[in-house]
């Protein structure tokens, strides 16, 4: 699958490395390419898996939307990342609230 999601079952069957993947832990965008989607164990959320081009593995969740658009996207993109493509490269925004949780604001792709 050329943008398929898999399960933790998957990922482990296939030896994904999703725990070397951190989240941000501070600044507000990179660019990288997206390497590894897998489905969140309990929540309604895709985990996206990024190889930046700053040499870091990082991963971002995004949600599920429930309005008519019943996309799983960032907060302030059109983008569906549940249908983006692997090895396709992005620029990404975020931020880091007081909280240190991170919330994905934008995702373009970066051909």
């Amino acid at each position: 699958m050329k943008n398929g999601c898999r399960s933790e079952k998957e990922a482990d069957e296939m030896g994904f490395p999703y725990a070397d993947y951190q989240f941000p832990p501070d600044g507000d965008s990179f660019t990288g390419t997206l390497v590894f989607k897998k489905w969140a164990k309990k929540t309604a959320s895709l985990i996206c898996y990024f190889d930046t081009d700053g040499g870091e593995k990082l991963k971002l969740c995004v949600w599920f939307s429930g309005d008519d658009s019943r996309t799983y996207r960032p907060k302030r993109s059109d983008v569906n990342m549940k249908e983006a493509d692997l090895n396709t490269k992005w620029a990404v925004t975020y931020l880091i609230t007081k909280n240190g949780k991170t919330v994905w604001l934008t995702a373009d792709p970066n051909n």
